[in-house]
């Protein structure tokens, strides 16, 4: 049930980010639906962990998660190899 929490707070937040149109790991942004959602799907989580763990715990692990998804994904598109031919003048 812990997992589960977990991965909807991944899938939620991950949601947020690409729906955003700052962000740099696609090309496109998602649409604003998928932001609600993604809300929805962070919310749920939150829920999920609350009713597995202590409350404390529960918010301590969202607020890390959503912490860590939130600062290290802006960072992917550094990693991703140079290809020429994406880049146009």
């Amino acid at each position: 049930m812990k997992a589960f929490g977990i991965l909807l707070t991944l899938w939620g937040c991950l949601s947020l980010y690409l729906s955003h149109p700052h962000q740099a790991l696609l090309k496109t942004q998602f649409s604003s639906k998928f932001a609600y959602g993604g809300i929805v799907i962070v919310m749920l989580g939150l829920l999920i962990l609350l009713y597995a763990l202590p409350a404390l715990v529960a918010v301590c692990v969202w607020v890390v998660i959503a912490i860590f998804i939130w600062s290290f994904i802006p960072f992917l598109p550094f990693f991703k190899r140079y290809m020429p031919d994406e880049h146009q003048k």
